[in-house]
């Protein structure tokens, strides 16, 4: 081979070799590219997803709100299941949406079993009888865990002090030594989601274990930030039949079907109307017939992104404060020396609906 040849042959692998540098460049780039659009894009439908979320969120309260003052009898849960399955799916500008509204006052508290910085044996022995209800019979959660006792345990998590109750309760050394990684909270629940944290330890540490007994309690309890009555045209039939010992599932689902007819009115005539539960032994003070806390569940997909935005929402006016700005005595809020016209805006806001909570996880 002659020098001239070789020479060619250097320079056509030298030109190939370039050209491969620049295709896997010119590939490199524009699979950048098309990362960075897919990305935008994705953060693009995302924000569209939240805000037309937020949207919907706004739909629900002033349409609730207008329910609850145009309405003439008591609001049941399944007229907000009306309402919602109205709602369940349909599409605008592009976006997929669903609504689904709940009273959360149909369910337990959990913050009540707590009065003050004692726990409350009436809540107490009420969320204990939820307890053995859970789970239509497929999950059967016990009382007595592998360290606690629930509902003694879920007290101890909420109240101030680090005094476990004897026997079943649980404060920081049983977590801490069997759990691990978190202590008690030692104030009001945030959110039921929080029961979880209880449950894990009840199980023994078995985290699956304890979802599948979470799963079964989470549709029948929540955690409001105020001591409330449980509303009994809302509450389902497990709620309702944990209220005194020995009513039976057909007698709570009987309460259930006479609100259907018609609404409870007030709860003597919820006690008029269902006569097992007519006796001394049930505090009429736990009970109610409308709710000042609701859940707004709104799912949006636009394009990639699904959002699912969970807001608590509280009836009633916001709190007042005086011209300076500062509450009243006592941390509360000053409400002395309203005027005429600030007592007219008060009532006129004892129906509307303020957000309390706002998440994209479960409360």
């Amino acid at each position: 081979m002659t020098p001239r040849r070789r020479q060619r042959g250097v320079a056509l692998i030298t030109a190939l070799l370039i050209m491969a540098l620049a295709t896997t460049a010119a590939v490199q780039m524009v699979y950048r590219q098309q990362l960075d659009i897919r990305r935008t894009q994705n953060v693009l439908a995302r924000d569209q997803a939240y805000a037309a979320a937020l949207a919907a969120e706004g739909v629900i309260r002033s349409l609730l709100q207008q329910s609850l003052v145009d309405a003439k009898q008591p609001i049941r849960q399944e007229d907000l299941d009306e309402v919602s399955a109205q709602f369940q799916s349909f599409s605008y500008w592009g976006v997929q949406f669903s609504l689904r509204v709940e009273d959360l006052q149909g369910r337990f508290n959990l913050n009540n079993v707590v009065a003050g910085d004692q726990a409350s044996p009436p809540h107490l022995d009420i969320f204990r009888r939820l307890i053995g209800k859970a789970g239509d019979g497929e999950v059967q959660i016990p009382i007595n865990g592998s360290y606690t006792d629930l509902d003694r345990a879920v007290a101890d998590w909420i109240d101030p002090d680090l005094q476990g109750q004897i026997p079943g309760g649980a404060e920081d050394d049983f977590y801490t030594r069997s759990v691990g990684g978190y202590r008690t909270a030692n104030r009001p629940m945030a959110g039921a989601s929080e029961l979880r944290l209880v449950l894990e330890l009840h199980a023994g540490n078995d985290s699956e274990q304890a979802q599948r007994w979470y799963n079964a309690l989470r549709p029948l309890v929540t955690a409001l930030p105020a001591d409330t009555t449980i509303n009994v045209n809302a509450a389902p039939a497990p709620v309702l039949a944990s209220l005194l010992p020995g009513i039976s599932t057909a007698e709570a689902e009987s309460a259930v079907e006479a609100r259907k007819d018609e609404p409870y009115e007030d709860v003597q005539d919820f006690l008029g109307r269902n006569a097992a539960f007519n006796t001394n032994d049930l505090d009429p003070s736990l009970l109610g017939v409308e709710s000042d806390y609701y859940m707004a569940i709104v799912t949006t997909q636009a394009a990639r992104a699904n959002i699912t935005l969970y807001t608590l929402l509280r009836r009633g006016p916001p709190p007042q404060v005086n011209q300076g700005g500062n509450a009243g005595a006592g941390g509360q809020p000053a409400v002395g020396g309203q005027s005429g016209a600030a007592q007219a805006q008060s009532n006129q806001n004892a129906d509307a609906l303020s957000v309390v909570l706002r998440s994209q996880t479960r409360p």
